[in-house]
Formats: structure tokens, sequence, C-alpha cells
């Protein structure tokens, strides 16, 4: 907003009357500020100022006074002065027409000389009464009046509320949260805390391995030759076998009593000991006989063996075991998070960026690789870690870097910090970055003790006063009790001055 044109003038403590007057007589504007000290006594009477505005207006000058002094700004006012609290409100302001002063003042007569004149005393007037006991009841009606008067003015209370014009307050931080920090400070440095959770989860999975289990067992028939001189009982279950690493053993089938002699061998049916693939050997494989019989028989298969056969099944492998892993500590990490929201205090600010795992403690797998199962169960007890700083030392740090950025007279709203983040914590080695906007509503500070000393002498002018004193979003709301009671208190701490 633009100023007027204005001298101003600093009142000291020794100025005199004619001081005041001369400083008028030769100011450079045509619009004159007197600044008042609001500490010290000042040698000027309600008389003086009379004058001294007397005479400002005869010279063609505006005249106005600024102070935080009720008692000055009171005598002012009432000598017919526009009244500012600080010089500053003084120049913005178009002054009103100078005006007489508000109520007589009443000032001892003088002579020429400026000597007091000794006015004779005027005579008392007592009025007529011919009844006394109508005067008498009379005298007790005022009384009363006065008395009741007299609590109400004394104990009559009023509430001033003012709403401040706002604006918004903004600025952008980037803090960097540190373990080895012990304190924040206004650089952006916070010391972070450690919280852990332990949960427990479990993941089922599909197997995609294969693997060939033996199925049945391969069949055929074996001539066996009794190399000795005497018939050889030759029981059921005599193995024969190739000469392959590992072998392949076979069975016989059936007891035999086999004559000696090259034309007396006899083809007997065997079966593969194991079942599977490997049970088909070519013809002429089979060459060997186990156990003690093994000098006294010759063998050998003249065809083939067949039969033979495998079945292939699901089984988990290793890679589906990781993966498996890896979802379930996904899934569990997004648990994670939402308890330690959980636990915070009220007080902590999480770090989702920083949520890992500390330790599986404990992992069961059923069934493991290489066992039969279409799908497998994995579950786990994992400890998660995760980064916590203060929201209080978060919001002090705050509330001073914003506050070191008010403009001069101006205050913040209290409870109207607001922290925003800007973009998501980044974690680097043993610190963690991120940046947030901070925000709050600032108004015009208005000191709740010089509104309730100075409303307390304006009465009820004090609204006005107001109005032209403060930017407000609207007209201030006064509440008198009682109700009824249209003036205002007379002592300040009767008043109560809300700032919303």
């Amino acid at each position: 907003m633009a100023s007027f044109a204005t001298s101003v003038y600093y009142i000291r403590p020794q100025d005199l009357r004619e001081d005041l007057i001369r400083a008028i007589l030769t100011a450079d504007e045509s619009r004159v500020l007197l600044v008042f000290p609001s500490r010290m006594r000042v040698r000027l009477s309600g008389l003086d100022l009379v004058l001294i505005r007397r005479q400002a207006e005869r010279s063609g000058r505006g005249v106005a006074v600024a102070t935080r002094s009720p008692m000055i700004g009171s005598l002012a006012s009432d000598a017919g002065y526009p009244v500012y609290p600080t010089a500053a409100r003084a120049r913005r302001q178009e002054w009103p027409q100078a005006a007489l002063p508000r109520t007589p003042l009443a000032f001892p007569a003088f002579h020429a000389a400026g000597l007091p004149v000794d006015l004779p005393p005027r005579p008392r007037q007592f009025p007529t009464i011919y009844n006394r006991a109508v005067w008498e009841w009379a005298v007790f009606a005022l009384s009363v009046f006065s008395l009741v008067v007299l609590i109400v003015f004394l104990f009559s209370r009023a509430e001033v509320v003012l709403i401040p014009q706002t604006r918004t307050q903004t600025l952008e931080i980037t803090f960097i949260g540190d373990p080895t920090v012990i304190q924040a400070d206004l650089g952006g440095s916070l010391p972070v805390n450690e919280m852990n959770v332990i949960l427990d989860g479990e993941f089922q999975s599909e197997s995609t391995g294969r693997m060939a289990l033996p199925d049945a067992h391969a069949t055929g028939d074996v001539r066996l030759t009794n190399l000795g001189d005497d018939i050889l009982d030759v029981p059921a279950g005599t193995i024969v076998r190739t000469l392959g690493n590992p072998p392949i053993q076979f069975q016989t089938l059936e007891p035999i009593a086999l004559p000696p002699g090259e034309d007396q061998a006899v083809l007997t049916a065997v079966e593969a000991i194991l079942a599977g693939e490997d049970g088909n050997v070519a013809a002429g494989t089979i060459v060997a006989v186990s156990g003690i019989m093994g000098a006294e028989l010759s063998v050998t298969n003249p065809e083939p063996t067949r039969g033979g056969t495998i079945r292939r099944v699901s089984t988990p492998t290793q890679a589906d075991v990781e993966l498996a892993r890896a979802e379930l500590l996904s899934n569990l990490a997004g648990l994670a998070q939402a308890s330690f929201s959980d636990l915070e205090t009220g007080y902590d600010f999480l770090l989702p960026a920083t949520i890992r795992v500390d330790e599986i403690i404990a992992e069961e797998l059923l069934p493991t690789p290489g066992e039969i199962a279409e799908s497998f169960y994995l579950s786990a007890r994992v400890r998660f870690t995760a980064w916590v700083v203060s929201t209080r030392e978060v919001e002090g740090v705050a509330q001073q870097l914003l506050d070191a950025n008010l403009a001069a007279g101006e205050e913040a709203v209290p409870g109207s910090l607001v922290i925003l983040p800007v973009d998501d914590p980044l974690v680097e080695d043993e610190s963690v970055t991120w940046t947030l906007t901070l925000q709050q509503q600032v108004r015009e500070a208005i000191d709740p003790v010089f509104v309730k000393e100075f409303t307390s002498r304006l009465g009820s002018r004090m609204g006005d006063w107001l109005v032209d004193t403060y930017e407000l979003v609207r007209e201030p709301s006064i509440q008198h009790a009682p109700a009824w009671w249209p003036w205002m208190p007379p002592f300040p701490g009767r008043i109560v001055v809300v700032i919303q």
C-alpha cells in the first residue's frame, strides 16, 4: 500500500509546547506526524495538545499522533487528533479532517500575563423540597440505582473477537535423516531411529519341475547251462546280471533242476529287479550269475528284455522355491508397512523406503525339491526393520524455518502448520534424503494486551479504531455481559480479546 508524504517528529521527554509548534511550522510536508514515546513521560497537557492542533490548522498543516500508550492516545483523541498505533500505519492512512474535542476540556482561567485568575466561588443552590418523605424516598432510590450502576460498571465484561486476514506461507526444504545425528538442526539434518517387527506368513505355489519314476519291470528269458557233472537245483530268485556299471540285475521266476551238459541248457523266465526303462537290455547282455552258483552256471539272453517303463511326475525345483520366497517376502513387506504404522506412537514419521528384511528367523518348505508334489507350501518367520523420524523434531525445525521467514509485523496462525512430501525418500548408504513442502497460515500480529488497554479507554469508538488499525476479515464482534450493558468495562482485565 502506498504511503502519503509525511514529516515525522519523534517527541522527546523534555519537549515543550513551543518545541512542537516550531517543528510543525518548519516541517517539509503538509502532513506532520507526532510520535510519542511508549515508556517515557512527556511534559504536555491536554491544553497543550489543543493549542498545538489549532496552530497547525492556522498554518494549513494536518497533524496526527502515533502512540501505543492508551493514556496518550485517549488524550490526543479527545483533543481532536487522528490516533494510530504505529508511524507506518499512520503514513499509509488518509487522515480525517481535524475536529473539535469530543468532550469539553476544563482548563483554569488565566490573566493576559499568564497568571491564574482567582474566581469567586459559585453559590450553592439547594432545591426546595416540601415533602420530606418524598425527598427521602427519592434519595434512597437514587442511591440504589447508583449502587446497581456502580456494580455493573465495575463487574461488567466484554469479549472482543478479531479475525485478521491471513495468507499462506510456503517453504520447500530437503531433509537428511542419519542415524549418527543426535539432534535436529536448521540445516535439515535429522536423527533417525530404528523400529523392528516380526511377521509370520506362508505362500503356496505350483511345482514346475518334472521327475521320472520307475513304473513297470522289464521281463524276458535267459538260457541256463550247468557247467558241472551233477544235476544242479537252481532255485527261484537266482540273480543274473549284465556286466555294465552299474549292472542291471534280474531274478529267475521259478525253480529248475538243471542236468549237466550244454545240450541240456534250459530257457527260464526272468524279471528285472528294478522297474523302469533300464531293465530293457539287448540280447546277449545278461551273462553273469551272482552268488555261489556263478562258477557252476553260465547264462545268456537270446532275446532282448522288454516291458520296463517309467512315469513322469511333478516336483518343486530350487528355482520354484526361490521365486516363492521372493513373493512371500514381498507380501510380508506390505504387511510390515501397515504394522509399522500401527506401532507409531503419534510422534514418529515412517520412511517406507527404508523397510527391509533384517533376518529370516525360521523357514519351512513342504515338500522339498525331489519329492512328488503338484504344489508346495513355503512358510517363514521374518524380522523387518525400518527408520522413523520424530514428528515433533520435523515440525520443530519446520516451524523455526517458517518463522525465520516471516515478514515484520506478522505471526503464524497456531495449529496451521502443514507438511507435504514432494517426492519419495531416497535411501543412500547409511542415510535417507527426502524433500518436503512446509506451509502455514500467517496473519498480522495483534497484541491482545495493547488492544485491551486501548479499547477500554476508547469505549464505543473502539470498533472503528480496530477496523482502521488492523486488516480484518470482517468487523470485530463485541459481546457484552450483561448483554443489555452497552459500554465497555473500565478495566482492561475485564476485557477478553479472542484472535481467530
